[in-house]
């Protein structure tokens, strides 16, 4: 029972992790369109 919680603590802390990284690169390509569009 106890391996299980832990289980599910990782994989959240992993889900959460990866949605970080993903908003973070999202935010990082649309900084980096719009410097595009100023300099042009």
């Amino acid at each position: 029972k106890k391996a299980i919680e832990q289980l599910r603590k990782d994989t959240d802390e992993t889900i959460n992790r990866l949605h970080n990284e993903i908003k973070a690169s999202k935010a990082a390509r649309q900084k980096r369109k719009d410097e595009q569009h100023r300099t042009e």
